[in-house]
């Protein structure tokens, strides 16, 4: 039932809740959060996801290398630098967008991935059709209740995938 998308309230609260870790990002000393979730509710995320997999990188698309993509960063970062030794002339940009994942519509993205996989989408909104709560343990030994209403979380395997069917329109 749970794989459906049909769960007790209980159950979804426990599966949703997940634990957050500060990470360092870059030198400038800026963080990026980092969500651990119960093992059971890992497993069948990857399991639903790699059961739908060919369909969702269909949906996606040939323009994004986080998906379906084996070593898509690589890929990306071998193919610019064999583009621009044969374009000397050409201006590369990087852009990383602060916060981008932690700031994605949900919606949005639960409804282009709707698309190709309806089926991961119903269990997936028992987690991101309703604002995450994580606990956050303080420098101090205590924990904090942090919410999210929007964003993907970093940490949980299907995040690639709805980020990038964030970005395109539903």
């Amino acid at each position: 039932q749970i794989a459906l998308g049909s769960a007790p309230a209980w159950v979804a609260d426990v599966l949703a809740l997940g634990r957050a870790s500060a990470l360092k990002k870059g030198s400038e000393g800026d963080v990026r959060p980092l969500v651990c979730h119960e093992p059971f509710r890992c497993v069948l995320t990857r399991t639903l996801l790699a059961a739908s997999q060919g369909d969702v990188t269909a949906l996606l698309g040939p323009c994004q290398f986080a998906v379906g993509v084996p070593g898509g960063a690589q890929a990306m970062r071998l193919s610019i630098q064999k583009v621009s030794e044969h374009r000397p002339t050409y201006v590369w940009f990087k852009l990383d967008l602060t916060n981008v994942y932690n700031t994605q519509p949900r919606r949005r993205a639960l409804d282009t991935l709707r698309q190709a996989a309806p089926g991961l989408v119903s269990f997936l909104s028992l987690f991101y059709g309703r604002s995450s709560r994580y606990l956050y343990r303080t420098g101090t030994g205590s924990f904090e209740t942090i919410e999210a209403s929007e964003g993907v979380e970093q940490g949980d395997s299907v995040g690639p995938a709805l980020f990038a069917a964030g970005l395109q329109d539903p």
